[in-house]
């Protein structure tokens, strides 16, 4: 029986472009009990559809290799139980794999050009795609963020007044730290796969997937985002605790005022 790895790499000798595609599902995958056989693992590696091939990571995203929009929906609704906060609207993120005849790999305008086709390319493939996928999920989660926080630093600016809800901008805070955490301790963007630990050769090739998917320099900007709007939201977290202590050392004032006059009252009489 031919298996999927032979299947592909027949499909790329034949001159066919073989369509790679990563989907960001949910926040996360419990590729544990996912039962099917396990091509490979870290990443999980699995059969999909008819001759096709798909890489589930934990973070919640699913790539999908020479496998159909029909076949991809089906595989999605069989790992339904498997996922955990599931996003309504998933993002996804593509490039074209093809085989030709040359020395070493290539990546050029969304195109990967190699020279074969085995389980650990595949991997890597997976996981920069993967990683792409998800920074754009978290890049426009950021965006979102900025928007909302953009309108308290101007409102301050014009009014010098800040928003009365102490408590949405601690859940704000919480939730550009959590982005931040997801973001580094998850999905781990800047890193290299370990599959180049037992297969250096391939170094050569997430480096130039970085290069082309831009990873390292999303994921910086993003982190100095999140930064700036963390700081935001401390900044005018602080400020509104500061006036709340304020009007209470009032409060306090006023009532150490009503006791000098009572008193004086009472001596007067």
């Amino acid at each position: 029986m031919v298996s999927r790895i032979e299947r592909l790499r027949e499909i790329g000798r034949a001159g066919r472009e073989i369509a790679v595609e990563a989907v960001y599902l949910a926040q996360r995958i419990d590729t544990r009990q996912l039962e099917a056989e396990r091509l490979a693992s870290t990443p999980l590696l699995v059969d999909a559809g008819r001759e096709g091939l798909c890489v589930l990571f934990r973070y919640g995203v699913v790539v999908f290799l020479n496998v159909t929009p029909a076949e991809r929906t089906g595989f999605i609704s069989a790992v339904e139980p498997l996922l955990t906060e599931r996003f309504e609207k998933p993002v996804s993120d593509r490039l074209v794999l093809t085989i030709e005849a040359i020395d070493a790999d290539r990546v050029r305008g969304g195109v990967v050009v190699c020279p074969d086709i085995d389980i650990e390319r595949v991997q890597v493939i997976a996981d920069a795609l993967a990683k792409s996928v998800a920074l754009i999920h978290y890049e426009e989660t950021a965006s979102s963020a900025f928007e909302d926080v953009e309108p308290l630093a101007f409102n301050l600016e014009r009014t010098g007044r800040t928003p009365r809800s102490a408590r949405g901008l601690a859940k704000r805070i919480g939730s550009i730290l959590m982005t931040l955490t997801r973001t580094v301790g998850r999905v781990e963007a800047a890193d290299k796969p370990e599959v180049l630990w037992e297969h250096p050769e391939l170094d050569s090739l997430h480096a130039r997937l970085s290069d082309e998917l831009e990873l390292v320099e999303r994921h910086r900007a993003l982190e100095r985002k999140l930064d700036v709007m963390s700081n935001a939201a401390r900044s005018l977290l602080d400020l509104r605790l500061h006036a709340q202590s304020l009007r209470v050392e009032w409060y306090i004032v006023l009532l150490i005022l009503v006791e000098i006059v009572i008193a004086l009252y009472e001596l007067s009489r």
